[in-house]
């Protein structure tokens, strides 16, 4: 008689992560009928307090450099997902709580109604939607060193109600903006026309305060046209880079090179009613800020962290202090 396939696997990879583990595995509840845990190479007790969690753990530091250092994400979850017995697998990593859908995903696991989940990943503030939940057999395998992204076939839908939220600590790890930076760099470097790699590059070299090699980076990702998914973002960020770097009229251009291209993120109206407040421009700038009320909401299909802010209470804010500052000047010129 065949062994009966756990119906869902949750699926781990994990490095020096014992003080975590425990709080991941516990936000579970009793979601999934087989924890798999991949170990890359820790050196405190991850491996031991993983078994006596319940989890079945494979080690295996094929996806690390001559150093020892992760260089490849997307090697160690293809490794682990081969290991998974489930028919649907939900990945999660040691830092993360599944905070929000148990029931959901219960529930879906016994209908026929779609092969793959975009859901809620939440950290530091923002939010935005990541394929974790799938079928096994709609699963192709990751792809990408940094960033890694699934490869699926099948049918998708967007299950906002579950949420996944990063709760990191990294002490005595390397550090996330060292590695991510490594890894983009190298990845461009072997692949050249890779515009999502690119994409991810620009972010890290933005977050570190390298605006020109940001900007760089996000001008290949719009020239090479390879990353549909980036298009509003390249471009949103290329103006962010030019705004913090005092080039205002660069950042006009290409702040409306993304509204053309998306006008429905209100990140961009806002910035270019902060850039038209800065250049006294103020009857521009309650137009832009209007623009970015009247967007009501982030986009339904947003895959990248979205400003919710930028929706309501920043614009409001805005328009309020454009209005009290109208109403002096026009008392003091009385």
């Amino acid at each position: 008689m065949s062994e009966v396939r756990p119906l869902i696997s949750a699926c781990i990879i994990v490095r020096d992560e014992a003080a975590l583990l425990p709080r991941c595995i516990a936000s579970l509840g009793d979601l999934c009928d087989e924890i798999r845990v991949l170990d890359t190479g820790s050196r405190d007790a991850t491996v031991m307090v993983a078994r006596a969690l319940g989890a079945h753990v494979d080690i295996d530091s094929s996806c690390n450099d001559a150093d020892g250092l992760i260089a490849d994400f997307s090697r160690a979850r293809n490794i682990c997902l081969g290991l998974a017995r489930g028919r649907w697998i939900l990945q999660i990593d040691a830092d993360e709580i599944l905070q929000a859908g148990h029931a959901a995903l219960r529930d879906v696991v016994q209908t026929d109604a779609t092969d793959v989940l975009g859901i809620t990943l939440r950290s530091g503030g923002r939010a935005w939607v990541g394929t974790r939940f799938f079928r096994a057999d709609a699963a192709r395998g990751y792809e990408g060193r940094i960033h890694e992204r699934l490869d699926y076939q099948g049918r998708y839908q967007a299950m906002p109600e579950v949420a996944i939220e990063n709760h990191p600590d990294k002490a005595g790890k390397e550090p996330s903006s060292t590695r991510n930076l490594r890894l983009s760099r190298l990845a461009v470097r072997e692949s050249p026309d890779d515009s999502r790699a690119w994409y991810y590059l620009g972010q890290e070299e933005r977050r570190i305060g390298a605006f020109d090699a940001a900007t760089e980076a996000y001008r290949r990702c719009i020239d090479g046209g390879r990353h549909p998914i980036s298009a509003f973002h390249s471009r949103y960020y290329l103006a962010v880079c030019q705004f913090l770097s005092e080039r205002y009229t660069d950042a006009l251009i290409a702040l409306d090179d993304a509204i053309a291209t998306d006008r429905r993120y209100a990140e961009g109206h806002c910035l270019r009613g902060d850039i038209n407040v800065l250049l006294g421009d103020t009857g521009s700038a309650v137009a832009d800020f209007e623009r970015a009320l009247a967007c009501g909401a982030p986009p339904a299909d947003a895959v990248f962290a979205v400003d919710a802010a930028c929706y309501d209470t920043y614009p409001t804010s805005c328009l309020e202090r454009l209005a009290t500052e109208r109403s002096m000047t026009g008392n003091a010129t009385s």
